[in-house]
């Protein structure tokens, strides 16, 4: 409401103009007049001090809205091999941009397709430079979940995106319980201990992402369909892809990528 009242302020050429319609059919003197003149420039001059101050409250407490229907591309915030089936998988849905602070783990990343930034995502000028301002969905793969939720609430608050996907933790999601409802967060059907189980990405994975599609009854447990020691990673579902969530159900001929471990990798999960 005050963004809003701000803004209607910059009205000052139509109260000059009725100021000085007025003041020609004698309704108002001269001395109204100037008054009159003096206000309506003063009420313009104070428009832009009084949106920045009442936007940046709005951005300061997430309520800042913005259009979705423009925003499209996907920033994934963590450089292993489980950043890299994401970046395959959504390279078709618009550009993809991954951001570490790990130059030596993107450099080993595979990612086709996706462009690498060097920086801190809970950095203004780093996440600006993966055009997050535009960026339609957010994928934090990051392997502390305290982590993820900062650079969750910071990329809502800064940049507006809504859709955010972080990592879960049977043993800490609890305590964060109020910011997945408040900044209204979905967990990835993988979890913390797995991204850890990948490594810091500064040596080669060798991981291999498979598509299959869901056959039989329908089912919440994502393990009992993954081939082999598989990490979840996107499902589609007539034609809309979206990650792979927590208690997803799963139907069948909807289709699922995992990225396939190797067993020197998947003997840690």
């Amino acid at each position: 409401g005050l963004a809003v009242g701000a803004g209607m302020n910059g009205r000052g050429a139509v109260e000059i103009v009725m100021a000085e319609l007025a003041l020609s059919m004698g309704i108002i003197n001269q001395e109204i007049f100037s008054v009159l003149v003096v206000m309506a420039f003063a009420t313009t001059l104070t428009v832009p001090l009084l949106l920045n101050a009442t936007v940046g409250i709005l951005r300061r407490t997430g309520e800042l809205a913005r259009e979705s229907d423009d925003r499209s591309g996907t920033v994934i915030v963590g450089a292993n091999p489980l950043a890299g089936a994401y970046a395959e998988c959504f390279r078709a849905t618009g550009p993809v941009t991954i951001v570490d602070q790990n130059p030596a783990a993107l450099d080993n990343l595979r990612a086709p397709g996706a462009s690498k930034v060097v920086g801190n995502a809970l950095n203004w000028d780093d996440l600006n430079r993966c055009d997050a301002s535009t960026a339609g969905r957010l994928i934090v793969v990051v392997p502390n979940l305290a982590v993820a939720i900062a650079v969750s609430g910071f990329a809502r608050r800064e940049f507006g995106i809504a859709d955010i996907y972080v990592p879960w933790s049977e043993t800490t999601s609890g305590a964060f319980e109020h910011d997945f409802d408040r900044l209204k967060l979905k967990a990835l059907a993988t979890d913390i201990d797995s991204i850890k189980a990948l490594g810091s990405g500064d040596e080669p994975v060798s991981t291999e992402l498979n598509e299959f599609v869901v056959g039989g009854p329908e089912s919440t447990d994502i393990a009992t369909v993954l081939p082999g020691v598989s990490l979840p990673v996107a499902i589609e579902t007539s034609g809309h892809l979206r990650p792979l969530t927590r208690n997803l159900k799963l139907r069948p001929s909807d289709l699922i990528w995992s990225l396939r471990l190797s067993a020197a990798t998947s003997h840690k999960i």
